[in-house]
């Protein structure tokens, strides 16, 4: 028990045992940070609507980057649980990615938080049986445009197929001006639905 260490024994092995422990605390800080960013037990217990509602908040939070979010027939309701997981982690990972190609095109000395002074919106509605979302930039400098590059191109393939895996479909698009939008949709009549 490295609490019951701590308490006794000689000074050299009272701090390592000090410093393993302080370790171990953190790294379980670390851990929990993960689980929750990989997937927040909002999703499960609330829904799509406040799992998404958290990650945009904090997504503004840590770097200053606006998320416009509009939803319609969302509020309130649950829908196929694979589903649900599938477009908040496409939605996720198109943030972290947005992200990566803003500090990659700024200086080095810059860091998050509060640094990325552009709008992104997401809209996020039910129609049809269907469950849809398109994300798009709202200028051409919020690093949308950069994350649908080449240089990403393995990942942008890897959300499609998450997409096409539930019968739904992922399509990514840079118009003329460099804004650049993501839509998709997913069934909602397959198997699992609440």
């Amino acid at each position: 028990n490295l609490k019951a260490g701590t308490q006794a024994g000689s000074s050299g092995l009272h701090r390592q045992l000090v410093t393993a422990k302080s370790i171990v605390d953190d790294l379980t800080v670390q851990v929990r940070e993960m689980s929750l960013a990989l997937r927040p037990t909002l999703l499960d217990d609330m829904g799509l609507y406040p799992a998404l509602d958290w990650l945009f908040e904090r997504h503004t939070k840590e770097t200053g980057q606006r998320i416009v979010f509009t939803h319609s027939e969302l509020a309130d309701q649950r829908f196929n649980p694979a589903v649900e997981t599938a477009i908040f982690r496409i939605i996720q990972e198109i943030l972290i990615d947005v992200v990566d190609a803003q500090l990659k095109d700024h200086d080095p000395m810059m860091t998050i938080p509060n640094q990325i002074e552009s709008m992104l919106s997401v809209r996020v509605w039910h129609q049809d049986n269907r469950l849809h979302f398109a994300f798009q930039d709202q200028d051409s400098t919020s690093g949308l445009t950069q994350a649908l590059g080449d240089d990403n191109i393995s990942n942008l393939y890897s959300l499609q197929e998450r997409a096409i895996l539930l019968g739904g479909k992922l399509v990514m698009q840079t118009e003329a001006d460099q804004r650049s939008f993501v839509t998709a949709f997913f069934p909602l009549d397959q198997p699992g639905d609440r």
